[in-house]
């Protein structure tokens, strides 16, 4: 595993669509000995914001060891001892993974670990519903699926967010105005999930009273997703990166 130095992340990211070709992935030190939390960022069939990627190379991060593992197949090592405490999912694929690749992420999630998922990455395996029924909670769904709605985009509205509740996520959190992004409306929502942060945005409201940032409903694992994170307006946010490391640091099991 070739380990670079936070300076180095943003190469990385500009090159991880090469190194997604080798055996190995890039990595992002804290530069301090014994980081709280193994985080591991995973990108792929889709552009991200150099932003998000930027995001983990951020102080807020430094108690983080950040590494990235783009498509295919980032997920043959997270089982592995130093494998990550918290998967970070930025990645995009509609169709579903492969099989080996959901096989690894179902025995994770069981030994009760911890995933975040940003943005598209809440439309991954579309067609794998046990993954968005029992995982995640919700689902950005742009396929002709039997029984559900097709999902819509939006660009760049203007919302103001609300917390919901006192989840530690949330602690020191008010509401506030996000900057310019793509939003996801008629979203399908499992009953269970958990809802954080809540959207002002008319055509958000109309499913799940706006629900934006939501907890997922694995039974074991710390689930946590959040819509938002389409621009580099939004990933270079104070208040969306404080947001995104409380909700690491939770699915890490470091702040309740």
């Amino acid at each position: 595993m070739a380990r670079l130095s936070r300076r180095k992340l943003l190469a990385a990211a500009a090159g991880a669509a090469a190194l997604s070709q080798l055996p190995g992935c890039a990595r992002s030190s804290s530069g301090q000995q014994g980081a709280t939390l193994r985080v591991q960022y995973t990108t792929g069939s889709h552009t991200v914001p150099l932003q998000q990627y930027e995001m983990f190379d951020d102080p807020m991060f430094r108690d983080l060891d950040t590494w990235v593992v783009p498509h295919p197949h980032p997920f043959s090592r997270i089982n592995s001892s130093g494998g990550p405490d918290v998967v970070v999912l930025g990645d995009y694929v509609t169709g579903g993974w492969p099989q080996e690749d959901r096989s690894e992420m179902q025995k994770y999630l069981d030994a009760g670990k911890g995933l975040v998922v940003l943005h598209h990455a809440v439309g991954d395996n579309q067609t794998w519903p046990w993954w968005y029924e029992n995982v995640l909670g919700g689902a950005l769904l742009q396929l002709d699926l039997p029984g559900k709605q097709r999902s819509g985009l939006k660009q760049f509205p203007r919302q103001r967010l609300t917390p919901v509740g006192s989840h530690p996520i949330l602690r020191g959190v008010e509401a506030f105005e996000l900057p310019p992004d793509e939003l996801f409306y008629n979203m399908w929502f499992s009953p269970k999930a958990q809802v954080l942060l809540r959207s002002d945005d008319p055509d958000l409201k109309k499913v799940n009273d706006g629900a934006i940032a939501w907890l997922g409903v694995h039974p074991k694992a710390r689930v946590v997703c959040w819509q938002s994170g389409h621009t580099d307006f939004v990933n270079s946010d104070p208040r969306y990166r404080k947001l995104v490391h409380n909700m690491v640091l939770w699915a890490g099991g470091k702040l309740s």
